[in-house]
């Protein structure tokens, strides 16, 4: 089989909304989703950089989904969640509508 999946295995995905726009990360690069917390601006930051928030004593930085995919920017509502993501060389947060 391509891509390196084995015949029988399985993925699981972690599915997210942004503006009604299903979306998805494999389980294995999402470390945990919270509920949306205050984030905090971080001047002269690139502008996919939402700012940066403080998880348990580890700053992480917030990056901007709807910037990223071209959606209507808006402000980060309480209902909202954030799914913390890692990669092999960074962690990050992204803002999302429901997760």
């Amino acid at each position: 089989m391509s891509g390196g999946t084995q015949a029988g295995s399985t993925e699981t995905w972690v599915l997210f909304s942004i503006d009604s726009q299903k979306y998805g990360l494999l389980i294995s690069e999402v470390e945990r989703i919270l509920r949306a917390v205050e984030v905090k601006p971080l001047p002269q930051s690139p502008p996919h950089v939402m700012g940066i928030i403080n998880m348990q004593g580890t700053i992480l930085p917030v990056i901007d989904l709807r910037y990223c995919l071209g959606r209507p920017q808006r402000p980060v509502a309480p209902e909202d969640h954030f799914i913390v993501a890692s990669t092999p060389t960074t962690t990050a947060v992204l803002p999302v509508d429901a997760a």
